[in-house]
């Protein structure tokens, strides 16, 4: 079997063994990501770029794999007519295209890069007793609220400002204006006891 490419392949977590003729994998570009993979073609006196892995057209990218094996074997850049672009092949340390097994391994480290799942939405209005509100934050009574989570406080005169950790209710320094004194003592109460 041959793999001849003339797109973009992605080898990702699995393990395959390509057995050809003349090429093993050949032409387009590959991308190996977490696999184990082995390669081989004795080539052809008719190409003399042919090979276990040759005529790729960018050099293949590896993701949490590498190549083990044959030692020595590096990527080659190489023209085979002026006219075209490039080509890639990995060569052998006599200097030839690889038609030996080649190996490529995945890492075995046992860590792979961390994922995390992007939120596709905001978080939403909540009050203090963590009940999610279906109305804006705009048609919301005066209060506290945690939104898009973010503690907000929401009065009637005066535009919501955020809370910062600590700071005492009526203190200018968590970024909004100061408690006026017509406000009832049992908010202040009740604001000192709460924690965040």
């Amino acid at each position: 079997m041959v793999f001849i490419n003339q797109g973009f392949i992605t080898i990702n977590n699995c393990t395959i063994e390509v057995s050809g003729k003349d090429f093993g994998l050949c032409c387009g570009q590959w991308k190996f990501d977490r696999c184990n993979v082995r390669v081989q073609a004795p080539g052809s006196k008719a190409y003399q770029d042919s090979g276990s892995i040759a005529s790729l057209h960018k050099k293949p990218e590896f993701i949490g794999c590498e190549l083990s094996s044959p030692n020595g074997a590096y990527w080659k850049e190489y023209v085979i007519d002026p006219i075209c672009d490039p080509l890639y092949g990995l060569f052998g340390a006599d200097g030839k295209v690889v038609t030996d097994w080649v190996e490529i391994k995945k890492n075995t480290t046992g860590i792979d890069e961390p994922t995390t799942k992007t939120p596709t939405s905001t978080c939403g209005i909540y009050n203090l007793t963590g009940l999610k509100l279906d109305k804006p934050f705009e048609q919301q009574p005066a209060g506290i609220y945690i939104v898009d989570g973010v503690k907000m406080v929401k009065t009637l005169k005066s535009a919501p400002y955020a809370l910062s950790n600590n700071q005492p209710f009526g203190s200018s320094t968590f970024g909004g204006p100061k408690a006026k004194s017509a406000r009832p003592t049992a908010c202040k109460l009740k604001k000192r006891r709460m924690t965040y």
